[in-house]
């Protein structure tokens, strides 16, 4: 993703929020510190409302708490299974008006590229467990 976002989309923060045993988790994929930590995603004001909704949400004036908190703007995008949200593409901005309609199409794809790759894996592995077995 972080090869990928750079040369697509203009922005400070880069980060996918995930859902890993019962846990949510926020890897940071810009930055100096990329170490991934547990985080409340659903009591986020961003992320959280990604992921009940289903929707992204693009905001070009941020005012909101959590982890975009510092951003002017941000971008927020699903990442869908066949079933279900399963976690988020997250974007922040210090320039008020950084994300376009545009951007939005790109990061959505960007989600749907990652969904897919990750339920090729989960696949993989499913598979692998068996045949061991």
């Amino acid at each position: 993703i972080r090869e990928h976002t750079q040369t697509l989309l203009i922005y400070d923060h880069c980060s996918v929020a995930l859902l890993t045993d019962a846990q949510w988790w926020l890897w940071p994929l810009s930055g100096a510190d990329t170490a991934a930590y547990p985080f409340d995603a659903e009591a986020d004001p961003a992320i959280g409302y990604t992921l009940h909704s289903g929707s992204p949400r693009l905001v070009l004036n941020n005012r909101d708490e959590g982890v975009l908190a510092t951003y002017p703007s941000y971008l927020v995008v699903p990442i869908q299974s066949a079933e279900a949200v399963i976690g988020t593409i997250n974007f922040g901005a210090s320039d008020l008006q950084a994300f376009s309609i545009e951007d939005l199409r790109i990061a959505r794809l960007l989600a749907f590229q990652f969904g897919s790759a990750l339920q090729n894996a989960e696949r993989f592995h499913e598979l692998h467990r068996i045949q061991v077995a």
